[in-house]
């Protein structure tokens, strides 16, 4: 039986928690965790490095998220990080 990870009960990844894998979640958690008020909305202060690097909603575009009470939508990561679904293959 698969189990969510408390961490990730947040309205923040419930579009996409079943269907990344679990490091890509590791690393938003982990960008949330840093997004601060120095952050906030300003591009040239975040950079944007994590969603350059990684494909994965970087600090500016999470503090977006919160503010608007939203959660990361699943076109916000980038394929690499999605998991494969096994019930769309079909047996030759």
């Amino acid at each position: 039986m698969y189990l969510k990870a408390h961490k990730y009960q947040h309205y923040l990844y419930s579009n996409i928690i079943s269907f990344v894998a679990r490091h890509a979640l590791d690393v938003i958690s982990k960008e949330a965790r840093t997004v601060s008020e120095s952050v906030g909305l300003d591009k040239a202060i975040c950079r944007c490095v994590l969603r350059v690097t990684h494909g994965l909603p970087c600090a500016h575009e999470i503090v977006v998220h919160l503010l608007g009470n939203n959660p990361i939508t699943l076109d916000e990561v980038h394929p690499n990080w999605k998991k494969l679904n096994m019930t769309s293959l079909r047996p030759h």
